[in-house]
């Protein structure tokens, strides 16, 4: 299932969403579901403001059906005597929370809870949590909610996109079973198999995770022991699901149902299974981000963040802070600052009843005079503030983006099959640097996407399999700056690690203590931390620039054979170079006087040719015929006379550069008269009819 109500009164159908609004400057605006805005003070004037909850349509199948319940505590059953596991332990197994942020990701929070365990026996919404209140749900045919329900928030399709929530083993024991090939993106309640993982205790108790991500299950196999804290899975939503979430699911060594959370309502057990147990409200804010659109929940695929961290002034900006557990009563302080540290806006916010995820948005138009550079947007509530920054912009702001090295090595691998190393990315410009996404070979894991802020580093830890030891592989960075690369080669594996790099003309990149300038072959000795050397033999490939164009008359040509690709450009202009449309071959013939260059792409580098001015252009075979012109030569005011029969169609002017002096549309007539300008020299002149046919002529004004 999912995460039933996320209010604490009774609501569903998820991604539908509760978004009221209204418009510029009301003073007080209280929202039919209970939450109250209230400026503090008003140096920015705000466009308008919402608020919203995640809620859930009424669940009308088992997170788990009553059939699949049962198999699933047969299979287990088979299994534990099929591993020789029926000793049982008298000490008592505790939990740690089975949910943890991913190493490379630093959001405040990450996840909520929508459902603990229904104790009550009734059905048609008689519901009882733990805590004697109606956190969880229940089905007319007899379903009892069977587990605790820990759902990513906020954004729950991009934490999943980006493995950025882990289900981690709560204590150790020994996997008894596990399926992992399932489909992952389900948002209804459908009668599909779930992802899991299943994990027995030393005193016969079994922990159930399910609902997870397609294929991201633990490497270890059955059998396999796991300890606390270990990795097991990634939150998904596979199975009966509406979005991604972890179903928590607890069973005794006689299989019964038995709720970790000790609480006056709870039966099945009469201590807490908690290292330390949850309140059963813990508000926070987990995140607070700044949007370009308002954002939009939803199912897998319409689910946009619109998030954004550069703007231009004029912009219309969302800013948006994302709740778990707000509290009724409780009040909470956003503020906008410039960088001068001054304050553009702050507001409040006060919830009239309590929700289990809550969201609220705020929106203004960014001056256009506004101060440039990093501003601020953070919320204070319960005591802890949250942060994040954006940056107003202009033309001249600079995006770029560093590594550290151009290679990690990782070192001695031969006592471990999985190990974890890290690179640097550094932002060195002066507004914000997006990786989009990091790509990577089999073998090799490294899970984030986010921002990077003006002079700031990120270290990027990647995890990598011993399938890679004695390779070279590359992690590509895709971010707002161009793409980046970083090689991975495994150490002391005794033979030298052969890389092949394209230098382009004009580049250079630095390869040991080495500044590589030309092609060649090079050699460098890099050693790891653990003392342990890896060298690399590097073959440079030089990338030339492209020879001149050859010009003939009314012809160009750049001919480098079939592995390069063409884009043909008018380059009068050098710092506005405009494509032609459909010219992407090795030859060029030019319809107007102007010049002309091509962009050729061999490989990774892409060169730009020389330039060529056209001054005579191909007329000998004109696709229309008897275009007349008179007087000609003239002082510039000349009659343009249609070929034969012609009465209407366009008509245009090019000087000897190419660039267009006049056009215009002839209706009905067989001439027009033209003046050209009044500077002399030649000028080509041009019609074409309604069928698409040209004609050409040349005029000369002296």
């Amino acid at each position: 299932m999912f995460l039933g109500a996320l209010v604490n009164v009774p609501m569903y159908a998820y991604f539908s969403i509760l978004l009221l609004t209204h418009t510029y400057m009301k003073r007080i605006l209280t929202l039919s579901i209970g939450l109250l805005l209230l400026p503090l003070s008003l140096p920015a004037q705000y466009i308008a403001e919402g608020m919203g909850v995640p809620a859930f349509s009424k669940p009308t199948h088992n997170c788990i059906s009553a059939e699949k319940q049962e198999e699933i505590m047969n299979m287990l059953s088979a299994q534990q005597k099929k591993l020789g596991l029926t000793a049982r332990s008298e000490a008592e197994v505790t939990f740690i929370w089975p949910i943890r942020q991913g190493i490379n990701f630093d959001e405040a929070g990450v996840y909520g809870i929508s459902n603990f365990v229904d104790h009550n026996e009734a059905v048609q919404d008689r519901l009882l949590d733990y805590r004697c209140g109606g956190r969880t749900y229940d089905l007319e045919n007899g379903y009892n909610h069977s587990g605790t329900d820990i759902f990513n928030w906020p954004f729950t399709w991009e934490k999943m996109d980006r493995d950025q929530v882990e289900v981690i083993a709560a204590a150790p024991g020994i996997i008894v079973a596990k399926e992992g090939g399932n489909k992952d993106k389900n948002c209804e309640f459908v009668n599909e198999p779930w992802n899991a993982v299943y994990v027995q205790h030393a005193d016969g108790s079994t922990a159930w995770y399910g609902h997870l991500k397609r294929n991201s299950l633990t490497e270890k196999e059955i059998g396999d022991s796991v300890a606390a804290g270990e990795f097991l899975g990634i939150v998904g939503s596979s199975g009966s699901s509406t979005g991604p979430h972890l179903h928590f699911e607890l069973r005794g060594p006689d299989q019964g149902l038995v709720d970790p959370f000790q609480g006056s309502c709870n039966p099945t057990s009469e201590r807490s299974w908690w290292v330390a147990q949850p309140q059963y409200r813990e508000p926070q804010i987990n995140s607070v981000r700044v949007h370009s659109a308002e954002p939009v929940l939803g199912c897998y695929g319409s689910e946009r963040p619109n998030e954004a961290i550069n703007y231009k002034g004029g912009a219309t900006v969302y800013f948006t802070a994302y709740f778990k557990d707000q509290l009724s009563g409780s009040t909470s302080t956003m503020r906008v600052l410039r960088p001068s540290g001054t304050i553009f806006n702050e507001w409040e916010v006060t919830a009239e009843e309590d929700f289990n995820a809550s969201y609220w948005w705020r929106s203004f138009i960014l001056p256009s005079g506004a101060e440039l550079g990093e501003w601020t947007f953070e919320a204070r509530y319960q005591g802890e503030t949250v942060r994040t920054h954006f940056y107003l912009t202009n033309s001249s702001s600079l995006i770029s983006a560093q590594l550290e090295m151009d290679t990690v090595f990782l070192g001695n691998l031969s006592e471990v099959t999985t190990l974890w190393k890290s690179f640097q990315i550094t932002n060195p410009g002066n507004s914000g640097l997006e990786v989009e996404s990091i790509e990577t070979p089999n073998g090799i894991w490294a899970p984030w996407a986010g921002y990077i802020d003006a002079g700031e580093t990120k270290t990027i830890h990647f995890q990598v399999s011993d399938a890679t030891v004695n390779t070279l592989e590359t992690i590509t960075l895709r971010t707002n700056a161009g793409i980046l690369t970083q090689i991975v080669a495994g150490g002391c594996s005794g033979i030298p690690y052969a890389q092949q790099r394209v230098l382009c003309s004009g580049d250079s990149f630095d390869f040991g203590d080495q500044l590589i300038t030309t092609a060649g072959t090079y050699q460098a000795t890099f050693t790891a931390v653990d003392g342990c050397d890896s060298v690399v033999n590097l073959t440079v490939l030089a990338e030339d620039a492209v020879p001149e164009i050859n010009q003939e008359i009314g012809l160009l040509t750049l001919d480098l054979g079939n592995e390069v690709t063409y884009q043909w450009i008018q380059c009068d202009d050098p710092g506005n170079l405009i494509s032609i449309r459909d010219a992407n071959g090795p030859t060029y013939v030019p319809t107007v006087y102007g010049a002309y260059a091509v962009q050729v792409t061999q490989g990774s580098c892409t060169f730009t040719s020389n330039c060529v001015n056209v001054t005579i252009l191909d007329l000998a075979e004109p696709t229309i015929t008897n275009l007349k012109l008179y007087p000609n030569p003239s002082s510039g005011n000349i009659t343009l006379a249609l070929p034969d029969g012609a009465t209407q169609g366009q008509y245009w002017v090019v000087d000897t550069q190419g660039r267009r002096v006049l056009e215009g549309t002839i209706q009905g007539v067989p001439s027009v008269s033209l003046q050209l300008p009044a500077s002399s020299g030649l000028y080509g002149v041009y019609f074409q009819d309604e069928s698409g046919a040209i004609a050409r002529g040349t005029a000369l004004v002296r």
